[in-house]
């Protein structure tokens, strides 16, 4: 601060300690009459009441300077009074706006949420990095404990994932019932029942499984699950509309498990709606595969548009082509889908495995460590997936 004792010149960091060592310095009556911001906060100019009074009344009767005889005359000088009334009008305003500025200041600086500790910031970019989505990786990083150090908090990270990634206790081979596999095109839902199937007629016998394909688009789409059933020794009926599929469902009573394929569809596609509709009968569980290696954005659309008719939970395919899982886990958790198993590959029945969310974490977070260290990202996927 410097200045005569009638004039001061301030420099805070903020208006509100700025004004603070102004009226400590020329009283309470102060006249601010400039305020700038600088480079390391606030500078104010004021002065005293007195002092800006004996300036104004210099001026306005100062002895005025003789005029040549023009003719055209000359504004008169306001009177002090006038000038000193609109210098303490300007310096209240002036007074006013900074005190305002230094309260919301002030509140802000109040209600601002603390600096988040390294720790959660760290994890938060783990998690991104694996796929996991910025918004999910915040709300995971947030509940990190403050008192956990580096080990204690990758421990923390995985039983936190492992409690919101739901696997299901039983696949649908065991648990029985009517399923539905649903999902876009290409993410291996044919090559999943066939799995099953296999799997079922191994355990249970041919009589206990029954197959039916509401695939009437693509090509060759029944010839290929015939083919299967033939060499298990299960016929598979078509239903290419609802009276067909109720048809088929009623002569399939009594079965074990009985799988539908159906025809992919696009999360955007108009017929979605129609043909997840038709599929809405009593006791038809929908399932729907997603392709792990597909980009996050995709599962999490598609996982919300056949959502809407209700799902018993989802299949994840194609681990073996997927760089990172987390996407894949990450839409999971997010959509609160049960997970029923998992596929590594392109073998029937050896590459369907049932789900084991622990090792899915696992893979998910060494992806990242790998990457980050150089490695390669997805490695053994086949073993690491099921271990």
């Amino acid at each position: 601060m410097n200045g005569t004792p009638n004039s001061v010149r301030v420099c805070e960091a903020n208006t509100r300690e700025a004004l603070r060592k102004v009226r400590a310095a020329l009283g309470a009556d102060a006249l601010v009459l400039s305020t700038r911001r600088t480079a390391t906060g606030v500078e104010v100019f004021a002065m005293s009441p007195n002092a800006l009074e004996a300036a104004a009344t210099g001026r306005a009767f100062a002895s005025p300077t003789p005029q040549p005889a023009t003719g055209v005359a000359t504004p008169a000088l306001a009177p002090a009074s006038q000038v000193l009334g609109e210098l303490r009008a300007l310096s209240d305003r002036l007074s006013s706006q900074l005190g305002q500025l230094g309260a919301r200041g002030a509140t802000q600086a109040a209600t601002q949420e603390p600096v988040e500790r390294p720790a959660r910031v760290e994890m938060r970019a783990q998690l991104e990095r694996a796929g996991f989505g910025e918004t999910l990786a915040g709300k995971l990083a947030g509940g990190l404990p403050d008192d956990y150090g580096p080990r204690e908090s990758q421990a923390w990270l995985r039983t936190v994932l492992g409690k919101n990634l739901a696997c299901a206790a039983q696949g649908m081979i065991e648990r029985g019932g009517i399923y539905a596999l649903v999902g876009p095109t290409g993410v291996g839902k044919t090559t999943t029942v066939a799995k099953l199937a296999a799997r079922c007629v191994v355990k249970h016998g041919p009589q206990s499984l029954g197959l039916v394909t509401t695939d009437s688009y693509r090509i060759g789409a029944f010839d290929q699950l015939r083919i299967y059933g033939r060499i298990l020794g299960v016929p598979v009926h078509a239903a290419s509309d609802e009276a067909e599929l109720g048809a088929a469902l009623e002569s399939l009573k009594g079965r074990r498990l009985v799988l539908i394929d159906t025809v992919g569809i696009g999360q955007r596609d108009a017929r979605m709606r129609g043909h997840l509709a038709s599929l809405a009968r009593p006791g038809v569980q929908q399932v729907l595969v997603l392709s792990a290696s597909s980009q996050p954005e995709v599962l999490d659309e598609a996982a919300g548009a056949f959502r809407g008719r209700g799902l018993a939970g989802a299949v994840l395919t194609k681990l073996d082509e997927a760089v990172k899982v987390g996407g894949a886990l990450g839409t999971l958790i997010r959509h609160r889908l049960p997970l029923f198993a998992v596929a590594t590959g392109q073998r029937v029945p050896e590459d369907l495995h049932p789900a084991n969310g622990p090792v899915l974490i696992e893979r998910a977070l060494r992806a990242v460590s790998q990457a980050v260290q150089g490695g390669p990202a997805a490695s053994k996927s086949a073993q690491v997936a099921h271990g």
